[in-house]
């Protein structure tokens, strides 16, 4: 530890001695560092973090689809209503059909967002109200009472920091619903974002043209997706003999998350793997950076082995310097990276799904870090080997640098 202390202070000494070489570098680093971690972390976040519902790998969405067909769309009521009755790969198929309605009766009328679902929706999503109740089964038929869920954030917004609005009233294009419940802040239902309000969906079974409904069923403990998916075949060829409207179509079973993320994935890993290209050139530059230095200190690292200095400890030496640049690029990064984390939710050119979920948290840093880390080992590398196979009785007679062939020693030179 102690000699490991010392390299680490020498090579601070050597580059302060050098704030130029050491600038640029940390800068170049900075750069790759930085948008590095940042589309991991976005990436982390949308691809590979699971819902917050219970379980959430278990949440399947049920798609409509053109017969032998694989892209997906969303179902009829009159579809999705059978599928509900007749499943037995799910404990329940609930359905959401999302929309925004004008909210009136206000300074100022304004769009919020709505997702209308069945009685027992938040049953199989595994959420329950923070106050007052969810929707009863007589509340979901059609002609029913207007009756509303609200978001916990949405209602201070709207009714201010108390959350004593129960039996309150908001007039959505133009209705009155009655609020009857509170929900947890933020609820997030597919790629639509946060939902402000929740109604009861109040499907029709008359209604089997047009798709606007998006059934989820959350699969019996067991199941899997290929049997759930077998089984409603067979369900929706059932359909299809009794409905001759419905006889072309068929049915797809996916999961949740991969149909909240929607078709982000190929576009992310396509820019992950640009930013990794950054990366990897940035440290290519930073390793020709050091070699060139390695060689202008070649003298230097003479005496030091003439003086008794092992091959280990010059080449540790080497790797410590790295360490350190790659340590305040790794710091300048991280910052360039929570900039860019804290930018991305602003940007309204293209959708990103799950983007209110990006945070600067404990994941940021410990990507940061290993960024950081993997990258001072893999410029070290050059300089390294370099300084490994240098020729040191020739530089110190005053001779150019050359590199040892396949008969010369390395270190014999120097007794």
């Amino acid at each position: 530890m102690g000699t490991l202390m010392q390299d680490v202070r020498y090579g601070v000494r050597m580059l302060l001695k050098s704030p130029g070489f050491t600038l640029v570098t940390v800068l170049t680093l900075a750069l790759g560092i930085g948008a590095t971690t940042a589309i991991f972390t976005v990436i982390k976040t949308v691809l590979l973090r699971p819902l917050r519902y219970p379980d959430s790998e278990r949440l399947m969405v049920v798609q409509a689809t053109e017969l032998g067909g694989k892209l997906g769309f969303q179902a009829a009521p009159g579809v999705y209503l059978d599928w509900r009755e007749r499943s037995s790969s799910f404990e329940k198929i609930v359905g959401a059909r999302v929309t925004r309605m004008i909210m009136s009766r206000v300074d100022q009328p304004r769009f919020v967002s709505v997702v209308a679902t069945s009685f027992d929706f938040f049953d199989v999503i595994g959420v329950r109200p923070v106050l007052g109740r969810t929707f009863t089964q007589d509340e979901d038929r059609p002609g029913s009472g207007f009756v509303a869920l609200v978001d916990a954030n949405f209602g201070q917004r709207q009714f201010g920091e108390s959350l004593n609005i129960l039996g309150r009233t908001l007039a959505l294009d133009g209705i009155p619903y009655t609020i009857i419940g509170i929900l947890p802040g933020n609820i997030r239902f597919g790629y639509f974002g946060t939902t402000d309000v929740w109604i009861p969906i109040t499907a029709d079974r008359r209604h089997r043209f047009g798709g606007d409904v998006v059934a989820v069923g959350r699969l019996r403990h067991g199941m899997t997706r290929e049997a759930a998916q077998a089984e409603m075949e067979a369900v929706m060829h059932g359909i299809g003999r009794e409905h001759v409207e419905d006889s072309k179509t068929g049915v797809l079973v996916r999961p949740l998350h991969e149909w909240a993320v929607g078709d982000v994935r190929r576009p992310f890993l396509a820019l992950l793997v640009a930013v990794v290209f950054v990366l990897l050139i940035c440290c290519a530059n930073v390793a020709n950076l050091l070699v060139a230095r390695a060689t202008a200190r070649q003298k230097e690292i003479a005496i030091r082995a003439a003086l008794g200095a092992g091959r280990f400890r010059l080449v540790g030496q080497t790797f410590v310097e790295s360490l350190l640049l790659s340590s305040l690029g790794g710091a300048l990064g991280l910052w360039l990276a929570t900039v860019l984390v804290r930018v991305v939710p602003t940007i309204s050119a293209f959708y990103i799904p799950r983007v209110d979920e990006l945070a600067i948290d404990g994941t940021l840093l410990t990507i940061a870090a290993t960024v950081s880390v993997g990258s001072g080992i893999l410029f070290g590398l050059a300089p390294a080997f370099q300084v490994g196979r240098r020729n040191l009785r020739v530089v110190l007679q005053g001779g150019a640098p050359t590199m040892l062939g396949r008969g010369g020693g390395t270190w014999s030179g120097m007794r």
